[in-house]
């Protein structure tokens, strides 16, 4: 894995994630400027998340790692993927 972006603040990560287009993106919920979560749902507006991958994938992964809040946040969201 190489790291492409590092970046200091959640819009700035919004910029940086248009940019480079990654492939994984570890975001920083409690980051200044924009919240991390505000700056993933930019990213998701404009980017596409699931490289060959299926989205109840993903929210089984979310599942087993998450807190049952974090789940509940990511299932509402779940009209983005």
């Amino acid at each position: 894995m190489e790291v492409v972006g590092e970046t200091e603040n959640g819009q700035r990560a919004v910029a940086l994630a248009c940019e480079l287009v990654p492939y994984v993106i570890l975001m920083d919920v409690k980051m200044p400027v924009m919240h991390g979560a505000e700056a993933t749902k930019q990213i998701l507006a404009v980017m596409p998340i699931l490289k060959g991958c299926e989205p109840e994938d993903l929210y089984s992964a979310i599942r087993k790692v998450k807190p049952p809040d974090m789940q509940e946040m990511c299932l509402r969201e779940r009209h983005l993927f």
